[in-house]
Formats: C-alpha cells, structure tokens, sequence
C-alpha cells in the first residue's frame, strides 16, 4: 500500500495536469494513479496541502497555494494594467481586480516579499494590504503594475 506522503505528491500532480473541479473527479484521477482513497480521507488530504478551489476561466477548480507555475499563475500573468486598480487610505491599500483573480494576485504579492507589506487578505476581487507605518506608495504602486 502507498502510503500518506506518495498519495499527496501524487494529489499535487494531478493538480498541475488537470483542472479538477470535484472531489469525485479527483478520486477518480487518483485510482488512475493506483491510489484506492475514500472521499473522506481526501477531503482531509485536501485539507492538509492547503488546496483550495478559484474561479479560472469561468469553472471553479482546485489549486495548490503553494503552486509557483499552477493555472492560476499563468491565468494571472494575462492580466492587463487596466485590470486591476489600487487606491491607499493611511497604512491600508486597497486593490481591485476582476473577480476571481484576488487570491492568485494576493498570492503573488505575499511571495514578492516586500518589507513594506506586513500582509494581504483577499476576497473574490479585491485585495486588503497592510502597509508598514512609512512604506512607500510609489513602490508599492510599482510593485502592483509588474
């Protein structure tokens, strides 16, 4: 029998080839795979690996936040400057996006690792960020245009 570690590699792969949209399909995927799994132990496999489910192209999918080439990556790279919008109030910026797009952009943000930017919270198509006391907008307003 494989075991817990082989059956998430295995998980995560199948997510970097396939735009998986259910539990069932995943299932399905992994048996492909010589991995007989119950629906409850993959919810906490899905659980564990942090995979969440993001609006791309119109389909809800299950993604990996740890993905660094996933398709949300590659979805977001396509986004124009007129996409997305930023706005600061104090120590606060605000980002608009189109929705579904929030949590990827965030995602790419938290990994810039900027010291200006103590952290993101995203929604559907904005994006919370908070700003170190005396962080520079104009560097964050170029950090975002990238």
């Amino acid at each position: 029998m494989k075991g817990k570690g082989a059956r998430h590699q295995a998980i995560l792969e199948i997510l970097r080839e396939h735009r998986v949209s259910n539990q069932e399909q995943l299932v399905d995927l992994l048996a492909t795979k010589g991995y007989k799994t119950t629906q409850a132990t993959l919810s906490r496999d899905i659980n564990q690996l942090h995979i969440v489910k993001r609006l791309i192209e119109g389909q809800y999918v299950y993604v990996s936040n740890s993905f660094s080439s996933s398709f949300v990556d590659t979805s977001v790279t396509g986004l124009s400057s007129g996409d997305i919008s930023l706005e600061f109030s104090g120590n606060i910026a605000v980002v608009k996006t189109i929705p579904g797009y929030a949590g990827a952009i965030a995602s790419m943000i938290d990994k810039m690792n900027n010291s200006d930017i103590l952290g993101t919270i995203a929604g559907d198509d904005t994006i919370l960020l908070i700003l170190r006391e005396g962080a520079d907008r104009n560097d964050i307003q170029r950090m975002i245009k990238k």
